[in-house]
């Protein structure tokens, strides 16, 4: 059923419009078949004009338009020149030269959905030989409100998609995201995954199911080289996020990992394996920092109660699951830690109940050690306390770090902890010392004395001529 408008002047026009009620439509991806019985709008604008190639524009729906280029033979046998596909709705513009061009217009595109249409195809084959009627693709532009990748959601994305000898170039843009990449037309483990982006911003869905195991093979990637000049997630600032792999027998080698901020100079290399559905992830390296407290500041963490300025760390850590989802639950392996000169200031009971850093720092409260041992160390720690370095080795077993050596070294007092740091449940057991310096405690020492009684105020100020013939040598 349907409608037939012929226009009899040059060029000769013929107009076609159906329900297709009667017409099955199958062999397609789930959106665009239909049963015989179902209506759907089609139509169909055919111009023909003498020596000129036969046009034709068709819309299927709103899921899919086409603009194509015939030519013509003498013998009556007619050969597709060129089409231009659009998804979604809409006619695409006539083709400007020979070959296959896709655009498409879409609310929201899902890349799982995608993959079941892609298949297995490109695994070993050249997919940039891809063809309709013949016609080689040339081009693919994709304009998309909503694109869905596992737990990110992009949004206003466009995607430019140009096929060459080997590889495809994918131009991405969006508020979000904006780079190139260049993959391989022959994927396998020979060929090269290349990467550049401008900027990332990456935002955590509260709402999903992450996993922090991959939905691919591992051992099934390519050598890859990634740069990304500047990376954000959870607007957290990363920095210029670099690496570079290649292919190992059990999955991949990380030759190289680089992460640059002026917060942080971070360098590492590893590998990431897979064994079944069990996947680990290997890291070595160093991490160099000429502000520390801006850093974890970046990386959300309430350190305003922390000031330090250099800082260091060497590690070598291992965790079951991918490089990009450190998981805390599996880590284990060795770090070591060294800090410069800093303050730890403003350390109260509420104060130190609300840090965020691990409720590490709050054991400089006092309040949180027996009244016994805390001796007169409020006058000492009241505006604070001052250290030198903070160093110390860790091992991390099943989320927990042991340290039997971390020291926080001024140049009122010594703290040494030795013990479990409950890095999963932000808990800790250890023993705390406090060595104060003569030149500082013989005072305090004093003041405590005389406000007990024991002493009297002339004893007190006579501990301070004492404090200079003692010198620092005795603690």
């Amino acid at each position: 059923t349907g409608e037939i408008d012929m226009g009899l002047n040059s060029p000769l026009e013929l107009r076609l419009k159906s329900n297709l009620v009667g017409v099955t439509v199958k062999d397609l991806p789930d959106d665009y078949t239909k049963k015989a019985e179902e209506p759907r709008t089609f139509s169909a604008n055919i111009f023909s004009q003498e020596k000129q190639p036969l046009r034709m524009q068709l819309e299927y729906g709103q899921l899919l338009g086409a603009a194509l280029i015939l030519d013509r033979k003498e013998n009556g046998e007619i050969n597709l020149i060129s089409a231009g596909i659009q998804l979604g709705i809409g006619v695409p513009p006539w083709p400007a030269a020979p070959g296959l061009y896709i655009t498409g217009d879409f609310t929201q595109l899902d890349w799982e959905q995608i993959k079941k249409y892609m298949g297995d195809k490109g695994q070993g084959h050249n997919t940039t030989q891809m063809n309709v009627g013949g016609l080689k693709l040339r081009g693919i532009d994709i304009n998309a409100k909503r694109l869905k990748l596992g737990s990110q959601t992009l949004n206003d994305i466009s995607l430019q998609i140009e096929p060459e000898a080997a590889s495809w170039n994918v131009t991405i843009s969006s508020p979000d995201i904006v780079g190139q990449l260049q993959v391989p037309s022959n994927f396998t483990r020979q060929s090269q995954i290349t990467a550049q982006f401008q900027k990332i911003n990456l935002q955590a869905d509260a709402n999903a199911s992450v996993s922090s195991l991959p939905d691919f093979e591992v051992k099934s990637l390519p050598a890859i080289s990634f740069v990304a000049n500047s990376i954000t997630y959870n607007d957290m600032p990363l920095g210029q996020v670099s690496f570079k792999t290649v292919p190992s027998s059990q999955g991949l080698l990380i030759k190289s990992l680089s992460i640059e901020s002026p917060r942080v100079n971070l360098q590492a290399n590893g590998d990431w394996q897979q064994s079944g559905n069990n996947y680990v992830t290997h890291l070595r390296g160093r991490g160099n920092s000429s502000n520390v407290s801006a850093l974890l500041g970046s990386l959300g963490v309430d350190a305003k109660n922390f000031v330090s300025n250099k800082g260091t760390l060497d590690f070598d850590l291992s965790w079951t699951s991918a490089p990009y989802a450190p998981s805390l639950a599996s880590l284990s392996g060795q770090a070591k830690l060294d800090l410069g000169p800093g303050r730890v200031v403003d350390i109260g009971q509420e104060s130190g109940a609300k840090m965020d850093i691990g409720r590490m720092l709050s054991i400089f409260s006092l309040q949180t050690i027996p009244r016994r041992l805390s001796l007169d160390f409020s006058d000492v720690f009241q505006k604070g306390y001052s250290f030198d370095f903070i160093r110390g080795d860790f091992k991390f077993e099943n989320g927990d770090a042991y340290t039997n050596n971390l020291r926080f070294e001024g140049p009122v007092a010594k703290v040494a902890i030795n013990g479990r740091i409950g890095l999963k449940n932000k808990d800790y057991n250890f023993i705390l010392s406090i060595t104060p310096y003569v030149t500082s405690s013989v005072p305090v020492a004093a003041g405590l004395m005389v406000a007990t009684g024991i002493l009297n105020p002339l004893v007190g100020l006579g501990a301070f001529a004492v404090n200079g013939v003692i010198g620092p040598q005795v603690s």
